[in-house]
């Protein structure tokens, strides 16, 4: 937990290090004087001349200036009009008027808004093998569908699942508080379709036929062992087991923020705005195994045709509410520029677990549990805690302007986050199969677990951005 913490901290530090460090090694070029004066009598009249670099007016002063109209030092019949504060990016400088009244309440209101669409991937959840194998169907009854004997294969687990490409949108929209575009209003909101993976077979356990097996450790023999699905002892002369299995696993993002954003620097072609609020994240993932097969031993002391309905599910949650600050940062040069962010999130994740095991004989339920998920990991069904966690954000896109409103870019962006559960973490594959048809003999395993790490998502995002 301390080597996650410090790693986070010390990503949001270089984050935020590095923005300010790109904003303040860009070229400065000349940049428009604001007017020295107004034309008598509402001509409209003004000077104006290009000057080398001059540090704009702070926020502080220009909200100040704001407030002090607002209070009555404006013309009240809101005829009056003002010069424009460039366009509303902050790029450039006034060049004309734009008929804003001189009284801040008067004035319509400024927006933004910026749409997203999504490419990413994500860390992934590594599931322990789950569904096996044996690629010959004459392979013996002790090493059939058995985890690293000779001829076994994975057919569902035994690998990372939700790494792959899923596609998303983000959705930004904001508010301008003021009339010089310093202080502004935002709300964002993201969510990925999510990866799935999904498997199916079915075997009649008949001569030649797929081997189908569900992989364990038994606790009992202190060994690989299998619960067999569909098999046929060539040593025997008899079918076993006939019968199918269903394997999936899905994971799902979304997060919500909503924040001010304050004008820290703003020299005509950059600016840096300071970014302050609250932020929702929510990772979810899980996992399920359901097989179902007939008995057809005949040496077997169950009877012929009796049937078992085998379901495991393991379901992970993550709940994240906290503050978030950062910078924001846009460098133009004509038609193009370099915008990124650079963020950090502190504050409560909560963890969820939810596990359900379930076997039905002949369609009535036994009293223990699945396979995986039995009374001793699984009880009670759903375990939950909160921790502190931290989530630094960065993200850098090339855009081009071909409007003084309109803008499209390309863009990367990565999160990260110290501490979340996933499905797969949470199965002990150490089984004491005595507990699923009856009292428990033996050790207490499958032992209840509560693993966290960190995880990442990252990708590459195409945006339109357009403001009012």
């Amino acid at each position: 937990m301390k080597s996650t913490s410090m790693f986070s901290a010390a990503m949001a530090w270089l984050a935020l290090t590095a923005s300010a460090a790109v904003a303040q090694t860009m070229e400065q070029p000349a940049s428009y004087v604001e007017p020295a004066s107004y034309g008598e009598s509402g001509s409209g009249a003004m000077t104006a001349a290009y000057e080398e670099p001059t540090q704009r007016t702070g926020p502080m002063v220009q909200l100040a200036s704001w407030w002090n109209n607002t209070a009555g030092g404006a013309s009240a019949n809101c005829t009056d009009t003002a010069p424009s504060c460039g366009d509303v990016l902050g790029y450039g400088p006034a060049s004309e008027y734009c008929g804003e009244m001189c009284n801040p309440r008067c004035r319509s209101l400024d927006l933004w808004g910026n749409v997203e669409f999504l490419m990413w991937w994500g860390k992934g959840t590594d599931l322990p093998p789950l569904v096996g194998t044996s690629t010959d169907s004459a392979t013996p009854r002790g090493d059939a569908a058995v985890l690293g004997r000779p001829n076994y294969e994975n057919l569902f687990g035994g690998d990372t699942y939700g790494n792959e490409l899923q596609v998303g949108g983000r959705f930004t929209a904001g508010l301008w508080l003021d009339p010089h575009h310093t202080l502004g209003w935002g709300t964002r909101f993201m969510a990925l379709g999510g990866d799935d993976a999904n498997f199916a077979a079915a075997s009649t356990g008949d001569q030649g036929s797929q081997i189908l097996g569900r992989p364990f450790f038994n606790a009992l023999l202190a060994t690989e062992d299998s619960l067999l699905i569909a098999y046929f002892d060539e040593l025997q002369g008899d079918p076993i087991a006939g019968g199918s299995v269903n394997a999936s696993f899905s994971n799902s993002f979304l997060s919500a923020e909503t924040f001010f954003r304050v004008m820290m620097e703003n020299d005509g072609r950059r600016r840096v705005d300071l970014l302050a609020g609250y932020q929702m994240l929510r990772l979810d993932d899980a996992f399920q195994v359901n097989s179902f097969h007939t008995s057809r031993d005949p040496l077997s002391l169950i009877p012929v045709g009796t049937t078992f309905d085998i379901t495991d599910r393991i379901r992970a949650k993550n709940e994240f509410h906290g503050g978030m600050f950062g910078l924001q940062s846009s460098l133009q040069n004509g038609q193009w520029s370099i915008d990124s962010i650079a963020k950090m999130s502190v504050g409560n994740m909560n963890q969820k677990i939810e596990m359900f095991g379930q076997t039905l004989v002949d369609g009535v339920a036994a009293p223990g549990g699945g396979l995986l998920v039995q009374p001793t990991n699984a009880t009670p069904p759903t375990r939950e805690r909160d921790k502190w966690a931290f989530i630094p954000e960065i993200s850098l896109a090339l855009a081009y302007h071909p409007t003084q409103n309109l803008s499209f870019s390309v863009g990367y962006n990565i999160i990260w986050m110290s501490d979340v559960v996933t499905s797969g973490d949470q199965v002990d594959r150490n089984v004491n199969i005595t507990q699923v048809n009856g009292p428990l003999i033996g050790p207490a395993v499958p032992a209840p677990r509560f693993v966290d790490s960190d995880y990442w998502l990252q990708g590459i995002n195409f945006s339109m951005n357009y403001d009012f």
